[in-house]
This record gives C-alpha cells, structure tokens and sequence, in this order.
C-alpha cells in the first residue's frame, strides 16, 4: 500500500491509500466412519474435505490519522472500497472406503478436485486392476459455485509506532452476492464474503 497525503483538517491530516493484497482463505474437514456386517466383517470409510480459494483484493482506502505523540504514536481510522478478484477455488474431496467385493475387503480411492469459480473438475479413481488411477476432466455447472468479482466496503483503525510499525485491525463487508446459484425450485441462495482481520506491518 502507498499513502498519498492529500489535505490537512483539524489537528489531522487525510491521505488516500491504495493497494494490492493477496489473501488465501483455507478449511479443511476430516472424519472416518466404521461398522461391522452380521459375518463379522468389518468396513470403513474416512474423509477429507479441504478448500482453498486464493483471492487479489485492491483497497483504496481513505484514511485520517493523528499523531497523539509527534513522531512516536500515531493513531488512524480509515475505509473505502476493496475490489476483489478470486484468482482459483479448489474444493479437494479425498475419501478413502474399506468395502467387500466378491467376498474379498478393497480398499477404494477417490479424490475429486473442482475449482467453484469456473466448474472444471477432476476426478481421479484409484483401478483395482490397473493399479492405477483412472483420470476424469471435464467443466459443468454444477461445479460452478461463487462468481470470481466482489466488491467490499472495508473499514478499521490502527496505530503507527515510532513512524514504521503499523497495528491495525479491520472489517470487510461483502457488498455483492456471489452465489452463482441465485434460486432453483426450492430455496434461494446468497454468499457473503465478510472478513474480519487483524495486522502487523513495518513502513518502509
């Protein structure tokens, strides 16, 4: 980010603050189930949901500061806009079953990859036979979750120390709704992005 002082006002001074921000949101899901047939056999079957989306964010705040200590302790509250832009969103379902096939206990692998921005997805399924995975790609709809563009109203304050260490805490509050499902026969669908954040910066 880049401050650009454009006014004084009061005992303070406004500046414009544009900027670039990478940002990755992460989850991951994990549970295994287990259960016994009436000869005795007994079958499992574990998952692993993870999600990764990776998002640029473009803020051009404005922002008020006032240096309480001149020179040592600056204090600054600040809002704007935040374009963002989803770059990837992979949803990686990784299930792992215990099953009984002729008689005889296999084990089967599927891990299935979608990106929720455009709908591609890969599904790879492990060949008993082949000992190999079979490989499937393709793009439906389906697939297709969340609209990659959104458009923030972000707001915060922080503190400047000694001219170069920046504290600051913020919110961003989704403006658009990014659900590519808007309705179907039954329900309706809407997704906010609203993130809460907390920083540490060093001013060059």
């Amino acid at each position: 980010s880049y401050d650009w002082e454009f006014t004084e006002m009061g005992p303070g001074v406004f500046t414009l603050q544009p900027g670039v921000r990478y940002t990755m949101l992460t989850s991951l899901i994990s549970s295994t189930k287990s259960r016994a047939s009436k000869d005795g056999e007994k079958y499992s079957a574990s998952s692993q949901s993870r999600y990764n989306n990776h998002l640029l964010d473009i803020p051009v705040n404005v922002k008020y500061s006032y240096d309480f200590v001149p020179g040592t302790v600056k204090a600054y509250v600040f809002a704007g806009p935040v374009l963002s832009l989803g770059l990837v969103a992979n949803n990686v379902l990784d299930e792992t079953y215990n099953v009984l096939v002729n008689g005889k206990l296999e084990k089967q692998h599927v891990v299935e990859t979608c990106n929720v921005y455009n709908g591609k997805y890969i599904v790879k399924t492990y060949n008993q036979e082949t000992k190999k995975y079979d490989v499937e790609k393709q793009q439906d709809d389906l697939y297709k979750l969340y609209n990659a563009f959104d458009l923030k109203f972000g707001l915060g304050a922080g503190v400047t120390l000694c001219e170069e260490v920046d504290i600051k805490f913020g919110y961003n509050i989704g403006l658009l709704n990014r659900s590519f499902i808007k309705k179907d026969d039954l329900y309706k669908y809407s997704a906010h992005s609203n993130i809460m954040y907390f920083g540490v910066a060093y001013n060059f």
